[in-house]
């Protein structure tokens, strides 16, 4: 089952990054999955995997990664940014039963309000990376 909803989510994925890179190309950012998968599991699953649908990898985790890289690659052409932004990120399972799914979530890292001196808009929430980020 865990791997039937990993094929699922990275299928999810790879559908809306293809919708997504219809739209034509008006800006340019960089984006960077950063492995947060521990050896053997989720992006780096070592499973042998034929290479399918323009995918080369050649294990289930590397096929992971790469959908996740060419989804990120997509969103690069939509966003607008001069600095590389860097997306921390893990495959591992999700909640499944009979009735439902998650396929996926994401979030901020760290969320401040007014964090920081000048803050452009009073009472506003900000996401801030981490040091050296």
């Amino acid at each position: 089952m865990r791997h039937t909803v990993s094929i699922v989510v990275v299928s999810a994925l790879v559908v809306l990054a293809s919708l997504v890179s219809s739209q034509p190309a008006r800006a340019s950012a960089t984006f960077t999955i950063v492995n947060l998968d521990g050896p053997g599991e989720g992006f780096n699953d070592p499973t042998a995997a034929a290479p399918v649908g323009g995918n080369r990898g050649t294990t289930i985790g590397q096929q992971r990664l790469n959908a996740f890289q060419h989804a990120a690659d997509i969103w690069g052409n939509l966003v607008n940014s001069p600095v590389v932004i860097r997306v921390e990120a893990k495959f591992d399972p999700l909640s499944c039963s009979t009735n439902s799914a998650v396929l996926g979530s994401a979030g901020p890292k760290t969320v401040h309000r007014d964090f920081f001196p000048g803050a452009p808009v009073s009472n506003t929430l900000y996401i801030r990376a981490g040091p050296g980020e």
